[in-house]
């Protein structure tokens, strides 16, 4: 056992928060600030900051810009608008029916013509109008004012525009809109009435024409007939109709016969091969029983012998029923009565057996004879059935007969009178034609009059509060400053940060040496221990492959045995680093042993589905000896060695002399390399106790949230008790990092051991 007495080791002294002593402090200050954290925002800080803020920024932008705005709108001055209401009939007053594409562009063409100089121009010439103040002092100029003035809007909805007009007079604007919209109403409504009248001359002129033409060409169609001695085709149509639907009924008849048929011939069947085997056939013990029974109920002898078993069992159980209950067992003449009906029972058995194999043999011929009669009346059902078959393939085929004669007439009609087929064709477009003309003359008769297509629906009130495009302009710039004085603020608090947005940051902006990167972790990634043959991580093992060549590259020129794994503060993925960079020495064929040295928070036995202790604790206070506390984990090479169960003799025990560094020594007689994951280094002090026993540390710097000035602060403090750094490494490098080529395996596998 190793000594842990703390009273008799010497005690360092260490702040678990801050540098260990003053002069290191001194150090940190008096060294020059490392371009990470002294350089301006650039392009590329700006974008990342942008990335992680987005959702801040929005919210409070939008929030602060609509109040900026708000008060923009409320003290910018403006002019008072008038607004009226136009509803655009969706129908057509000419019956046309109109495509939704066809609406559209006519809303289209109504909200330009409304502004139109005509349409201005006719309002502006009425007395009400032009008698007004404003209308007066724009002179001759006032159609151009008004169309300047006025906005029309369509995007309201599909049935509205809505026409406004601006001025310094809001009862006179008011007037000016409502008479500007009653103008729109009428001057529409007596183009749409005249474009009808129009039409109807067009198309009752067609109607006329095209009825005194039809009526020549159907005389000219009915002497052509009647000099061939054609039938109507409308004749011929109905004929054939008619016979077809009697053609239906024995069709659907024979259908339903051949089906009983082929069910009667199927049972007839079953029946003969039943007949052929009468040895097959059974009979139930129950119908041989009630006929054996009926044969004894009619035999004289055997009946009287049953009603003396009644008689007697009645006395029996009248005797019993006088008697008391202690002899009705074996009272007087219970006995004898009892003899007398088991012996008639026995006669009445005996009898029965010696008919039974007679009566089986009576009752197979009879379920013989019932078969062959069932089999005889199915075979005369199935002559009947067919002789029905018969007498309607007559019928059909008479009727089939017809049908095609009837067929045939058209065809021969047809094809050796071309004439007159062509004069039917002629016919029946000239009729189609005469009818629509006439179904459209009809509908644009009743159109007359005009539905108005433009309707007042809402008349203009004079405004009560002004309104202007200044306000809005205002308001539109008072929210755009706003939002993006909230913009530069909160990019610039997050680049105060100063976060780890590319492995660059660390390499550069610190000048601390890269070790490698690590590809982006999954939850899942991040929870699964680096089991040997586990094909899933990808990326990750080949990157974690890569930090093991320079570590091993490193250490040919100097003893790195004991590898420390810390972190600035927690979360930036140190055990998994710990834990990956084990695994990967272990495939490398060196033994290897991950101490979890994270004795206040310790999480590598979760990774790999260990016991959390004993371990690191129990051997810092002496109770157990190294090979009592190493665990084998399931990839060759690789052991655990876990936190165990930590308290204050514990923690003090990293910090006396001795004791830590005896038991690296032990461990390092057993393996090749100590990978040591710790506490963070800013919280606590144990990280830095720990290194002190440590041949290097690697900085696990987690990308996104990692902070320059806290790994600065790491290293320093690191730096400042002569802790070698051999690097950083990043975590959470995108795939981009690792190029667009692949190199797959297409070697052929070695057979599994």
């Amino acid at each position: 056992m190793m000594p842990h007495d703390p009273n008799a080791m010497k005690t360092k002294t260490a702040s678990p928060a801050g540098p260990i002593t003053p002069a290191a402090a001194s150090t940190e200050q008096a060294a020059p600030a490392p371009p990470g954290l002294s350089a301006p925002p650039g392009a590329t800080a700006v974008w990342y900051a942008i990335r992680r803020r987005w959702l801040t920024i929005l919210v409070l932008g939008l929030g602060l810009g609509s109040l900026g705005a708000a008060a923009a709108w409320y003290i910018m001055p403006a002019k008072y608008t008038a607004t009226a209401t136009l509803r655009l009939n969706p129908q057509s007053p000419r019956g046309v029916n109109e495509t939704s594409e066809d609406y559209t562009n006519l809303r289209s063409y109504l909200a330009g013509w409304v502004k139109s100089d005509p349409v201005l121009d006719a309002t502006l010439k009425k007395q009400e109008v032009g008698d007004l103040s404003e209308i007066k002092a724009q002179g001759e100029g006032r159609v151009a004012w008004m169309k300047s003035a006025a906005l029309v809007d369509d995007k309201t909805g599909l049935q509205v525009l809505r026409l406004s007009l601006s001025g310094d007079q809001p009862d006179e604007m008011a007037k000016v809109v409502n008479e500007w919209a009653a103008t729109c109403d009428s001057l529409y409504t007596a183009s749409e009435e005249a474009k009808i009248k129009e039409r109807i001359k067009q198309v009752l002129k067609n109607y006329q024409d095209g009825t005194t033409h039809l009526r020549n060409k159907k005389n000219e169609l009915q002497a052509r007939r009647d000099l061939l001695g054609l039938k109507d085709p409308l004749t011929l149509g109905k004929e054939l109709d008619s016979t077809q639907d009697l053609l239906k009924t024995p069709q659907s008849q024979r259908l339903l016969l051949e089906l009983d048929l082929a069910k009667s011939e199927s049972e007839l069947s079953i029946l003969n091969e039943r007949i052929k085997a009468p040895e097959k056939l059974t009979v139930s013990e129950t119908a041989v029983e009630e006929a054996l029974n009926k044969e004894m109920k009619d035999d004289n002898l055997t009946k009287a012998q049953l009603e003396g078993l009644v008689k007697d069992q009645a006395d029996l159980a009248e005797l019993q029923r006088r008697l008391i209950p202690a002899d009705r067992e074996n009272g007087p003449g219970v006995g004898q009565l009892r003899d007398r009906i088991s012996l008639i029972q026995n006669l009445v058995t005996q009898k029965k057996e010696v008919q039974r194999p007679g009566m089986e043999r009576q009752l197979r011929a009879k379920a013989l004879d019932d078969l062959v009669n069932e089999a005889a009346k199915t075979k005369g059902h199935i002559e009947g059935d067919k002789n029905q078959l018969l007498t309607l393939g007559k019928k059909i085929s008479e009727l089939e007969s017809q049908v095609a004669n009837l067929r045939a007439g058209g065809q021969t009609a047809g094809k050796s009178n071309g004439d007159v087929d062509g004069l039917q064709a002629e016919v029946n477009a000239l009729d189609a034609e005469v009818k629509k003309s006439g179904e459209e003359l009809a509908s644009l008769d009743s159109s007359l009059p005009v539905t108005p297509r433009l309707t007042v629906t809402e008349a203009a009130a004079p405004p009560m509060s002004p309104a202007s495009d200044k306000r809005i302009k205002a308001a539109g710039g008072a929210f755009l400053g706003l939002f993006g004085l909230v913009f530069l603020g909160v990019v610039a608090t997050e680049f105060r940060t100063r976060r780890v947005y590319k492995s660059e940051d660390v390499s550069q902006g610190l000048g601390l040496p890269l070790m490698g990167t690590v590809p982006a972790l999954s939850a899942k990634v991040r929870a699964t221990a680096p089991v040997a043959g586990d094909q899933s991580m990808g990326p990750m093992i080949e990157s974690m492959d890569g930090i093991r060549t320079r570590l091993l590259h490193a250490g040919r020129s100097e003893t790195l045995r004991v590898v420390m794994v810390a972190s600035a503060v927690s979360g930036e993925g140190k055990t998994t680093l710990a834990s990956h960079l084990a695994a990967s020495l272990a495939r490398g064929g060196r033994r290897t042993l991950l101490v979890d040295g994270d004795l206040r928070n310790p999480a590598a036995h979760k990774l790999f589905g260990m016991a959390a202790g004993p371990g690191f604790s129990e051997l810092l206070r002496g109770e157990v000896e190294p090979g009592q506390v190493v665990q084998n984990t399931p990839l060759e090479n690789l052991s655990l060695l876990a936190a165990g169960a930590c308290d204050h003799q514990a923690l003090q025990a990293l910090a006396q002399e001795g004791i830590l560094r005896n038991v690296f020594d032990e461990l390092k007689e057993q393996y090749d390399f100590l990978i040591v994951d710790v506490s963070p280094i800013l919280p606590v002090a144990d990280a830095l106790l720990i290194g002190e026993h440590a041949d290097a540390v690697l900085l696990s710097v987690l990308r996104n949230v990692s902070r320059l000035p806290a790994v600065h602060a790491a290293q320093q403090r690191l730096a400042s008790l002569g802790i070698r750094v051999l690097g950083a490494v990043v975590i959470g490098e995108g795939m981009e990092a690792y190029g667009q080529v692949r190199y797959p395996t297409k070697a052929p596998q070695a057979p599994a051991q």
